[in-house]
């Protein structure tokens, strides 16, 4: 559990009723604040839709630096196997 010593916002959500209760039994279960496993539900809920690349193996493409290898928009600029225009 991570205890947030970072400035943080105030906000107020509406649970059902069940919700709140089951929360609560977990908070007191593990014996920390509610708001302590309200916030580590929804941060693991946000690190859910954060967007992650999956590679298998290794990848070299000639004249991309490493730079831009974080970025996608160089793949635009890559010949179309598809359409015979891949390098030989």
């Amino acid at each position: 559990m991570r205890w947030y010593i970072a400035p943080m916002i105030r906000t107020t959500v509406m649970l059902p009723e069940e919700t709140h209760a089951r929360l609560r039994r977990l908070a007191r279960r593990r014996g920390v604040p509610l708001a302590a496993v309200i916030r580590e539900a929804l941060t693991r809920a946000a690190e859910l839709e954060r967007p992650t690349l999956s590679f298998i193996g290794a990848v070299s493409v000639e004249g991309v630096s490493a730079e831009e290898t974080t970025r996608l928009d160089w793949l635009d600029e890559l010949p179309d196997a598809r359409s015979g225009d891949a390098p030989a």
